[in-house]
């Protein structure tokens, strides 16, 4: 009877770390949408001061939606 709690309990525990590796996974994906976005938007410094505002609000809106994930 031991052996098949201990197996239950391993099958469970891997389940569950196939789904987080999952999750993190895919977070890592939006972190480095996210950093390359960044640094698309810091690249170009011979933008007009407008032009810079409106990249700082896109910035912010970014983070604004991966606020929820930190």
């Amino acid at each position: 009877m031991s052996d098949f709690v201990t197996k239950l309990r391993l099958a469970e525990q891997a389940a569950e770390d196939i789904y987080f590796a999952k999750l993190s996974r895919e977070l890592i994906v939006c972190l480095h949408k996210r950093m390359q976005a960044e640094n698309n938007a810091i690249q170009p410094s011979v933008q007009s001061s407008a032009a810079a505002q409106v990249d700082d609000s896109a910035e912010t809106a970014s983070r604004n939606k991966f606020r929820s994930y930190g």
